[in-house]
C-alpha cells in the first residue's frame, strides 16, 4: 500500500540490531542539547501536578495539569512534555498579551522527509503550520498591544512512526494566565494505520509521501472526535496490521500494532536523551475512553489475499488483540471497522467479533462496514490513500453509527 514502509522497516531493524546510523541516538554523542529552563532552580523538580521548589519566571508556564489540558498520549519526562502519536498536544485557556511555545526536537530534526509536523490553533484557527527542523525552536501563538482571551492548542500533525516531539515550556508576558480548558463527556480512541493518521492527505497521487503532507487532523477519526465534541487518543502507525504490515510477500511483523499497544509510540528516533517510545509503557488510567474504535485489517489484507489460513490468522490475532483492549479498557464499548481503502478482510472483522463475543460473553463488542472511497468523486491522496472530502465522508459514517451505539439503537 505503501513504498515508504521499506524503508521504515529497514531503519526499524536498524535501531533494533544496532547497526544504524545517525537515526539511533543511543550514544551520548548523538544527545540533543537541554531546553532553556528560565529561573528553574537546581533544586526544582516538574511533576505531573506541579512543580516543588521555586516557581518559574513570571509569565513562564511549566507542562503541567494545572495549566494545560494534554490530548493524547503524553509524557512529562525531564521537564520537557512529549507527544508521539497523531493529533497528540495540549490546549488550554489564554489570557494575556503574548504566548509563545518553546518546543523540542527528537533526533529526526534533520532528516526532511520524518521531521515532525505541528499547527497552532487560536479558537480554532490555524495560525501556524511547520516542522521541527531545528533541535530546540520558539514559536508564536499569539500577540497583541491589549490582554486578549483565547483557547490555544498545539497538535501534531504527524505521525509516531517519524518523529516525537516536545513542549520544554510555554513563555507568555509577566501578567498573563492560562488554565488548562475542560474534560467532554465523551472519550474516543482510535487505533488504526495511516488512513487514521491522514497519511499524505495534503498531497496527489503524483506525490510522494513526507510529513509536511501528512494531517491526522483532516482524516476521518480527528473529524470524528470534532463532530462528536469528544476527547481523543490516536493510536496509528502507518502500515501496520494486526498480524501483518503491509507486504508484497512474507509476513511483516515487524509491523503488528498490537506489540506496540501499549506503548508510548514507535518512532525509530529517540526522544529523551536517547530513549525510544516503544521503551516506555503507557499509563491507560491516563485516559479512559468510553468507545475503541480499531480500523486495521487494510495492510493485513496484502498479506492474507483471501487465502483461508491466513485469514484464520488474521482472526485468532485478532480475537487475542481484542481480549488486550478489552483487558487495557474494562469499561468501554469496543467499535471493529474496515473499508476505506477496501473491504475484502471485513468478513474476518464480522468472525473476530463473533467468535471473541461467543467466547468472552462480552457483548459490548461492535462491527461496522466503512464505505470505501470514490475516487471518481474525490480523488486520491499520496499512495492511493483517502483524500479530505473520503476522509470526511467516512467521519459522517462513523458518527452516525457512534451515535446509535450510544443510543442503543444499533443493530448487530
Amino acid at each position: 500500500m505503501k513504498k515508504r514502509f521499506y524503508c521504515i522497516l529497514l531503519c526499524l531493524v536498524l535501531c533494533i540490531t544496532g547497526c544504524g546510523g545517525k537515526t539511533s541516538t543511543d550514544d551520548s554523542s548523538e544527545k540533543l542539547p537541554e531546553g532553556p529552563k528560565p529561573g528553574l532552580p537546581e533544586q526544582a523538580e516538574i511533576t505531573e501536578e506541579g512543580m516543588t521548589g521555586k516557581i518559574y519566571d513570571k509569565g513562564v508556564f511549566l507542562m503541567t495539569k494545572n495549566n494545560v489540558k494534554r490530548i493524547g498520549r503524553t509524557m512529562l519526562a525531564n521537564d520537557v512534555l512529549w507527544f508521539s502519536f497523531s493529533a497528540s498536544g495540549v490546549e488550554f485557556e489564554f489570557t494575556g498579551k503574548k504566548c509563545t511555545f518553546d518546543l523540542k526536537s527528537d533526533s529526526i530534526f534533520a532528516e526532511t522527509n520524518h521531521q515532525a509536523r505541528y499547527a497552532v490553533y487560536v479558537d480554532d484557527e490555524i495560525v501556524v503550520t511547520d516542522v521541527l527542523d531545528k533541535p530546540l525552536k520558539s514559536v508564536e501563538a499569539f500577540t497583541s498591544d491589549k490582554a486578549e482571551t483565547h483557547i490555544i492548542r498545539l497538535l501534531k500533525l504527524s505521525e509516531t512512526s517519524d518523529s516525537t516531539m516536545g513542549i520544554t515550556h510555554i513563555t507568555c508576558d509577566e501578567e498573563a494566565v492560562i488554565k488548562p480548558t475542560a474534560d467532554k463527556k465523551l472519550k474516543i480512541e482510535f487505533v488504526g494505520d495511516s488512513i487514521t493518521c491522514g497519511y499524505g492527505v495534503e498531497g496527489t497521487l503524483k506525490d510522494t509521501y513526507s510529513t509536511h503532507n501528512e494531517n491526522a487532523t483532516r482524516a476521518y477519526a480527528y473529524k470524528t472526535a470534532k463532530k462528536l465534541d469528544a476527547d481523543y487518543s490516536l493510536v496509528s502507525l502507518s502500515g501496520y496490521g494486526i498480524i501483518s504490515g503491509y507486504t508484497s510477500g512474507d509476513k511483516v511483523e515487524v509491523q503488528q500494532l498490537p506489540k506496540y499497544y501499549d506503548k508510548f509510540g514507535n518512532s525509530y528516533g529517540s526522544f529523551n536523551l536517547g530513549k525510544k517510545p516503544r521503551e516506555t509503557d503507557w499509563d491507560f488510567s491516563k485516559f479512559t475512553p468510553d468507545i475503541v474504535v480499531i480500523n486495521l485489517g487494510t495492510n493485513d489484507n496484502s498479506y492474507t489475499k483471501n487465502d483461508p489460513a491466513k485469514c484464520e490468522e488474521y482472526v485468532q490475532g485478532y480475537v487475542s488483540f481484542l481480549k488486550t483492549v478489552r483487558e487495557k479498557n474494562p469499561d468501554a464499548t469496543i467499535l471493529c471497522v474496515l473499508g476505506v481503502m477496501g473491504q475484502e478482510l471485513y468478513p474476518s472483522v464480522e468472525e473476530t467479533v463473533r467468535r471473541y463475543t461467543e467466547e468472552t460473553k462480552d457483548d459490548k463488542v461492535y462491527s461496522f462496514k466503512l464505505d470505501v472511497q470514490d475516487a471518481g468523486k474525490n480523488g486520491y491522496a499520496v499512495d492511493y490513500h483517502p483524500t479530505e472530502a473520503s476522509h470526511e465522508h467516512a467521519s459522517d459514517q462513523m458518527v452516525e453509527v457512534i451515535n446509535s451505539i450510544l443510543a442503543g439503537t444499533f443493530n448487530k
